[in-house]
């Protein structure tokens, strides 16, 4: 297909910028009313194009009393700090604070072509962030921005592909999710709630199960950090390639620290052949006549193990409290057969891993080739 070619605008000649604002958090008749108020914390985490509803809310007193302004259904709000580039288009008239620059398109700009537009250059807008506390884009910056213009008809075809390929790969996200939620029923089927361990179970202490195998580890140098042909693993997972090795057999890691155990993602996974394990993981070697790997590492990632984490500054599961967890410990032919099951279900969820994957580059290869004209 050829490319077309479109005239490039500025982009507060086909759109009216509007700031936000914040009244007094200490007057209480400024809030809790009927107006919708988006902060970029609404945004974070939102999965869809659109936006209803806020945390907060503001009165019509809180409205008049700040430099809100309350923008009509179909605007493209966009996050221009802390961060750059959260975007969304309100389905209900909203405000929103001073952390949005915020675009009311003219009868010339579809909201939809825009919002892609936005997104498909989000990395371009963050780059054009300036501040030394935290990045900004300012309303200033935001004015010289050209865009591409084409007729309105085909801005609306344009994002009209985009939704349809956005809302594959959303399709196949809500079905990965799905199946995650899947795993946690097939325990829940066999051996009772993973919280609420089902009394016709044995319950030991992972003490009891696995051999501790953390004084094995020692000091990792500067060499050891040097490109080599063993894989490096800590608390997440490989990190990177180092020419020593500790360990040389089928074992289970269990993070022992960072960041991810506020939420606890993914704690545990198995490793084996030749590898090195730095002192960010709990090394574990399951007394296999108790219990199957697949089975500990399955309950020890869907499992709460908060209780256990000790520290403030930098909360770590400690080898102690690690020793004290509780495990189910149901017949190893019933670990198997629910082993098998669980087995079916990540084979499944690598099979759609992979389409999502197939599908995120279309998308991506879609866009680039929207802007350009050759869609």
């Amino acid at each position: 297909m050829t490319a077309q070619t479109w005239p490039m605008v500025k982009l507060d000649s086909v759109t009216q910028i509007i700031s936000g604002g914040t009244p007094k958090s200490t007057r209480s008749e400024f809030w809790g009313g009927d107006i919708k108020w988006a902060t970029p914390k609404d945004l974070s985490n939102l999965q869809e194009k659109y936006i209803s509803k806020t945390e907060r809310t503001l009165t019509e007193l809180g409205i008049q009393n700040s430099s809100a302004e309350l923008l009509p259904a179909g605007s493209v709000l966009f996050s221009s700090r802390a961060p750059i580039g959260h975007i969304a288009i309100n389905s209900v008239p909203m405000a929103t604070n001073q952390g949005f620059k915020s675009f009311l398109p003219s009868n010339r700009l579809d909201a939809n072509f825009l919002y892609w537009w936005l997104n498909h250059n989000k990395a371009h807008l963050q780059a054009m962030g300036s501040g030394a506390t935290f990045k900004e884009l300012s309303k200033s910056a935001i004015q010289r921005i050209s865009i591409p213009l084409p007729p309105l008809s085909e801005q609306k075809r344009i994002a009209a592909i985009l939704d349809k390929a956005y809302d594959l790969c959303q399709l196949r996200r809500h079905a990965l999710k799905k199946l995650d939620v899947l795993g946690e029923a097939i325990f829940h089927d066999m051996f009772g709630h993973i919280e609420q361990h089902n009394k016709n179970i044995h319950i030991t202490k992972l003490e009891n199960i696995v051999d501790i195998l953390d004084n094995m580890r020692r000091p990792i140098t500067k060499k050891d950090r040097t490109p080599g042909i063993f894989p490096y693993y800590g608390a997440t997972g490989i990190l990177d390639y180092v020419d020593n090795y500790i360990f040389n057999e089928p074992l289970v890691l269990l993070g022992e620290d960072g960041a991810k155990w506020g939420k606890l993602e993914k704690s545990a996974y198995p490793i084996s052949g030749k590898t090195w394990v730095n002192n960010h993981a709990h090394v574990l070697k399951p007394n296999r006549k108790k219990i199957i790997d697949s089975f500990l590492i399955f309950f020890l990632n869907k499992t709460d193990l908060t209780p256990f984490i000790s520290g403030t500054t930098v909360p770590k599961l400690n080898q102690k409290n690690t020793r004290q967890i509780p495990i189910p410990l149901p017949p190893l032919a019933e670990q198997e057969r629910f082993a098998a099951r669980i087995a079916k279900l990540e084979a499944l969820q690598e099979h759609h891993r992979q389409a999502l994957a197939k599908q995120e580059m279309l998308f991506q290869s879609l866009q680039q080739r929207a802007f350009r004209g050759e869609l």
